[in-house]
């Protein structure tokens, strides 16, 4: 499997449409700061686009705004103008922040040919958007998630990120350490076996890890079981079976470090996904 299939199959991510038409004056998005980001596909025409109280720019079409977590910003354009612009929720299986959107930039403005293969889905995106064919709103859920995956992979292509898990899949020796963790999460890992599979010593690998992950091996470990757990329970995975897939003995060890990663229970967490 390839580097970023492997990391994507572990989390869900879902698009939800909320407008496709003429953008006319000013909209505010991420006042309600809840766990979802932001995809705004801008067909033609241009948008004056303003993040909290910075100064704001000019956004011209076809292009991207992929806001990957939580942010507060504004997107406004002219009467005159009325540029077409398709908007979309994207939501995580596991909640915002995760491995994938923790290590993406808060803001990705992209030119529609700049990203490989995003010309393709962008073409089918407008036409379904602005027709009245039956499915038409699970077509452009459907094809706004490929617009994401194909953003998360340009980023890893043109490296963009400098730090988190991103950055080490673009990394020749640390993503043969990446995707043996996220192949076996359960498994307790050493790092001198993550070091022997980077081909290095101990000591290089922990620096190198460290600096283009942003945090030592052993506590990435954790944090992708975390992950991995997260997506199990709301599947409806009991929290003794999780506890076992992700590598702990009892289920008290899990939630111990369950809470100290996530700040609560593993059953408190699946509540607030339905609050």
């Amino acid at each position: 499997m390839d580097k970023l299939s492997a990391a994507l199959d572990q989390f869900s991510v879902s698009a939800g449409l909320f407008y496709a038409g003429e953008l006319c004056g000013s909209n505010t998005f991420g006042r309600d700061n809840v766990d979802k980001g932001h995809l705004h596909f801008l067909d033609q025409g241009s948008a004056q686009l303003q993040i909290r109280d910075q100064a704001s720019r000019t956004v011209n079409g076809p292009a991207v705004i992929f806001f990957p977590g939580p942010c507060l910003y504004s997107l406004s354009a002219s009467a005159v103008d009325k540029p077409k612009i398709v908007c979309a929720n994207i939501q995580y299986g596991t909640g915002a922040p995760n491995p994938v959107t923790a290590s993406l930039p808060e803001l990705l403005i992209v030119s529609r040919e700049a990203v490989s293969g995003l010309q393709a889905v962008a073409e089918l995106l407008v036409d379904e958007a602005f027709s009245e064919r039956d499915a038409r709103i699970a077509m452009i859920n459907r094809l706004m998630e490929m617009v994401v995956i194909c953003l998360i992979r340009h980023v890893i292509d043109k490296r963009l990120v400098n730090r988190g898990m991103l950055a080490g899949l673009a990394h020749p020796r640390l993503c043969r350490v990446i995707l043996a963790i996220h192949a076996a999460p359960q498994r307790n890992w050493s790092v001198e076996e993550l070091a022997e599979l980077a081909a290095m010593s101990r000591s290089k690998f922990s620096k190198l890890f460290h600096d283009w992950v942003g945090m030592p091996v052993g506590e990435y470990v954790q944090c992708w079981r975390v992950t991995i757990a997260q997506e199990y329970l709301t599947l409806g995975k009991p929290v003794d079976w999780v506890a076992s897939a992700v590598g702990y003995e009892t289920s008290s060890a899990f939630a111990k470090m369950f809470r100290k990663k996530t700040g609560c229970s593993p059953r408190t967490w699946l509540k607030s996904l339905n609050d």
